[in-house]
């Protein structure tokens, strides 16, 4: 069983913005007492996205202080992991670095990323079901 969950970039906005698009089941797993965790590399996406009219990271980061998520921060063996992630040559690096960091840490992956979600990999769910 996987120690916690970790939120890639689109559940975590999802979760602040557009929380009916968790599904029950999702939501159910990530009330079960488990860390939920929040990546470093998901705040430096959304700052990339703010400058073209997305969601202000100043307000997500004090959302999730507010939701009580935990902080994870990207290293060295998180990038190696990433690097081993075959499934997803060539695509969203992030995505790819996400993938990584879930993967090193024994998180499940929560996305809604068809991409993440086409890997197969048995430590991504859907945040929609």
């Amino acid at each position: 069983m996987a120690s916690g969950f970790l939120l890639d970039t689109n559940a975590l906005l999802r979760l602040h913005i557009e929380p009916r698009k968790f599904g029950r089941q999702t939501l159910s797993l990530l009330d079960s007492g488990r860390a939920v965790y929040y990546s470093t590399i998901s705040m430096f996406e959304i700052a990339i996205k703010s400058e073209r009219g997305g969601p202000n990271p100043d307000s997500i980061a004090i959302a999730n202080l507010s939701a009580g998520l935990s902080e994870l921060a990207f290293n060295a063996r998180h990038a190696a992991a990433a690097r081993e992630q075959r499934s997803l040559k060539g695509a969203d690096p992030f995505d790819s670095m996400l993938l990584g960091q879930a993967a090193a840490e024994g998180l499940v992956l929560v996305t809604s990323d068809r991409e993440l979600l086409d890997t197969k990999s048995n430590f991504v769910i859907d945040s929609a079901l």
